[in-house]
């Protein structure tokens, strides 16, 4: 150890990388309509230096958006429901499925999410 103290990088908002996860976090669980001018800034700012972040975001959006639908049919939804799944399944988050109800099948994770929300 040298004695020198670490200085973390700001980043344009005034954040550390350290903050920026940390402060954005609670931004991701809510809709970008939702989001406050300096959550839409540090949404954008996290967006850009982590994609995967960025995808996964708009996965669980999409995801969101199949089952607040009123409006649509069971047939629909299924349909839609199978979209989400193959964007899902080409995205290549292995264990985005898995994590989401701790379920390792993924048919069965398709099943499980038809009979609890149809």
């Amino acid at each position: 150890m040298s004695g020198t103290n670490y200085t973390p990088e700001r980043l344009s908002n005034g954040d550390t990388l350290r903050e920026l996860l940390a402060r954005g976090r609670y931004a991701l669980f809510k809709s970008p309509d939702k989001w406050t001018d300096s959550q839409r800034q540090r949404i954008d700012l996290m967006f850009s230096i982590y994609p995967d972040i960025k995808e996964a975001y708009w996965l669980s959006q999409h995801l969101r958006a199949i089952f607040s639908n009123s409006k649509s049919t069971a047939d629909t939804a299924r349909l839609n429901l199978a979209r989400w799944y193959n964007r899902v399944a080409q995205s290549g988050f292995k264990a985005f499925r898995a994590k989401l109800h701790g379920v390792n099948d993924t048919k069965f994770f398709i099943f499980r999410l038809c009979k609890l929300y149809a």
